[in-house]
């Protein structure tokens, strides 16, 4: 693990491609939000465009949240829900104006719908906990109104929405009511119940939440790019590449300023997947996931080469990324640190998976860093708790096994009273296929209390950073961090599992991975 007294690392080498530009942002919400007076920002102060048709907006009251739902054109399905990703165990709220099915009393009639596996169309829940309020049609949109509660009670068919977490959003909408158009359904992160929500001005749209995260950017935010150099990916299966960086060789110094002389902090970062074919073009990349690893020395020499693991000195997990994650937002009070007193050297590790034997595909996937050099009140970092070296072996049937124990000793060892103790703000859960669920328990005083994070309903296609969940997110003396995975080991293969769950916390402290 990472910590203020150990030395970190950052980006490059001469074997990679890199480029750092001044960073901008398209506001591409608050286009799309509050049209005309068909939804009024004052009844539904909440938004979020989750496609360039279908714009959602909500409130949330004496325990009920109520959507109100824009979809730009003429449709008779329109479907919402919740998911911990996937179609696995997703709860769906499904509109439709098809009145030919005896179910419907009126044209336009929604009902609560569960799904409990990825690839069978879901079904009607036997508790009905969606209401329609109001429904809009013209030639041009369709607006619905629609209510639920936040707890609706249903523990087996419902996703609870949560107090300033959040949950991942999942939409579909059609002309003719098909419920296997889930199956392609798209799914966006949204913060549906936050709690430091104010207006920054009331006469426009940047009241948004969300806009208000991106109006804490800096002005000298600045990305950097990393990545692989045109690597001709292997045949293999799977295969591994690393790339060691001096990250402040590559950040531009000025005739009176040495970037090493600096601190910087990392607020964002998301990968970049690039990949070409001879003879092809533009491809697909081939990357599973990518890991950032934090260096304790400098690298004896910039290099790209096959690898399993990082260099000894490099065992700090920094940033992890995989195609459906998405950006990697810290929270206002922390960075990850670069540059002086703080990381200064890197290697990337990118996993590549290529079941088809492919052949001259050559790859520049790797990571967008952003940094700046107006530093936030603390360091942040990563507290890996697990491993990547899972051994199960009873045939044919659901395997738990508990990995990964920060155990009463070790918090109490690191956070030596209960004024410092540290704030844990994000989960990245990993397993691969065979896995079927994962929890990370908090234990306090002998009691379990809220755990980190869970996902009930593990998708190895869709992994990305969760929330905490409030109630656990301060780790106190003598507290235990304890992740239990469940498999289904008719699809387990020796050396192919991982149970983890990378923590991004701060201020940052010198744990051991």
């Amino acid at each position: 693990m990472t910590g203020n007294s150990t030395m970190l690392s950052i980006l490059l080498s001469v074997a990679l491609a890199v480029f750092f530009v001044p960073v901008t942002h398209s506001q591409d919400t608050e286009a799309w939000c509050w049209k005309g007076d068909v939804v009024k920002q004052s009844e539904f102060p909440f938004c979020r465009a989750l496609d360039e048709k279908y714009v959602l907006h909500w409130r949330i009251e004496r325990g009920t949240i109520t959507f109100a739902v824009y979809v730009e054109g003429v449709y008779s399905f329109i479907g919402l829900g919740i998911t911990q990703g996937g179609m696995n165990g997703a709860d769906l709220w499904v509109a439709r104006s098809d009145d030919s099915a005896a179910w419907l009393a009126q044209k336009w009639h929604v009902n609560d719908f569960y799904s409990n596996s990825s690839f069978v169309n879901p079904v009607v829940d036997a508790q009905q906990d969606i209401r329609m309020i109001d429904v809009q049609q013209t030639k041009t949109f369709t607006m619905l109104e629609l209510q639920r509660d936040l707890d609706t009670c249903d523990r087996l068919q419902d996703q609870y929405i949560y107090n300033d977490t959040d949950v991942n959003m999942i939409w579909a909408y059609g002309s003719k009511y098909d419920l296997s158009m889930w199956q392609n359904a798209k799914t966006k992160p949204i913060r549906l119940n936050p709690t430091n929500f104010s207006f920054v001005n009331e006469t426009n749209t940047t009241s948004s939440y969300y806009l208000q995260l991106y109006s804490r950017d800096p002005p000298d935010l600045t990305a950097l790019e990393l990545t692989v150099n045109q690597y001709t990916v292997s045949k293999a299966a799977t295969s591994y590449r690393c790339v060691d960086f001096d990250a402040m060789s590559r950040i531009p110094s000025s005739d009176d300023e040495d970037s090493r002389h600096f601190k910087y902090h990392i607020i964002r970062y998301n990968g970049v997947m690039r990949a070409l074919q001879t003879g092809v073009g533009s491809v697909p990349s081939l990357a599973h996931h990518m890991v950032l690893y934090g260096c304790s020395q400098p690298h004896p020499a910039a290099r790209s080469y096959s690898c399993t693991t990082p260099p000894s000195y490099c065992s700090n997990i920094f940033a992890f990324w995989t195609p459906s994650t998405g950006n990697v937002s810290l929270p206002a009070e922390a960075g990850l640190p670069l540059g002086l007193n703080s990381y200064n050297y890197f290697t990337l590790m990118v996993h590549y998976s290529n079941p088809q034997g492919l052949s001259n595909v050559i790859d520049s996937s790797g990571f967008m860093l952003y940094f700046t050099r107006q530093l936030r009140a603390n360091d942040a970092a990563v507290l890996a708790l697990g491993t990547n070296n899972i051994t199960v072996t009873s045939p044919n049937a659901p395997a738990t096994v508990t990995s990964g124990v920060c155990p009463a000793s070790c918090s109490s060892k690191q956070v030596t009273n209960s004024s410092n103790s540290l704030i844990m703000f994000a989960n990245f859960f990993r397993m691969n296929g065979a896995g079927a669920s994962i929890i990370t328990r908090h234990i306090r005083n002998g009691s379990e209390i809220m755990p980190l994070g869970v996902r009930n309903f593990w998708n190895s296609s869709i992994q990305y950073s969760s929330t905490v969940f409030p109630e656990s997110r301060l780790l106190m003396p003598g507290d235990s961090l304890v992740t239990t995975c469940t498999y289904n080991t008719a699809k387990l293969r020796p050396g192919e599992e991982v149970c983890q769950n990378l923590v991004m916390y701060f201020p940052a402290t010198p744990f051991t991975d």
